[in-house]
């Protein structure tokens, strides 16, 4: 049985944490997370189709330099923790806003099933609308829903 620790984020155990105070790419390039998840024992049917939980939580204020630009979760998955050279599998948060506060938490998923099927390691790939941002960090949590 787990022992569930008072969150602002709400109960959260089955979620992992594969991007600390992690920075946002800032130069117009796709980063992946910091960590990947190995689902191999935690869930070691995720690749028949689980569905993929994310949540982000901004830890320090985005900033911008002009326009309004925005930053996108996907999940991905690769046999390598490194997510070298990942599976993308789907859109879990869209258009996460240039000038978003810290605290600011979002939640996405994708649905079960994907096209490709999931490979051994999870993570997420930030993927900003352009070279706009200029500031800021995030916590990223992935997990298999239920």
């Amino acid at each position: 049985m787990a022992i569930l620790a008072p969150s602002p984020l709400g109960v959260n155990d089955d979620l992992h944490k594969v991007g600390a105070a992690q920075a946002i790419p800032t130069d117009g390039n796709n980063d992946v997370s910091a960590s990947s998840m190995d689902f191999s024992l935690a869930a070691p049917d995720v690749g028949k189709g689980a569905r993929i939980d994310v949540l982000v939580k901004v830890t320090t204020a985005f900033t911008k330099s002009s326009a309004t630009p925005t930053l996108d979760i996907r999940v991905i998955s690769d046999g390598d923790a490194a997510l070298g050279s990942p599976s993308v599998h789907g859109l879990a948060i869209e258009g996460m806003v240039g000038t978003t506060a810290a605290g600011k938490v979002y939640r996405g998923s994708i649905a079960a099933n994907p096209v490709t099927p999931y490979e051994r390691y999870i993570g997420v790939r930030l993927e900003p609308s352009g070279n706009e941002l200029s500031a800021g960090n995030v916590d990223v949590y992935v997990g298999v829903g239920h």
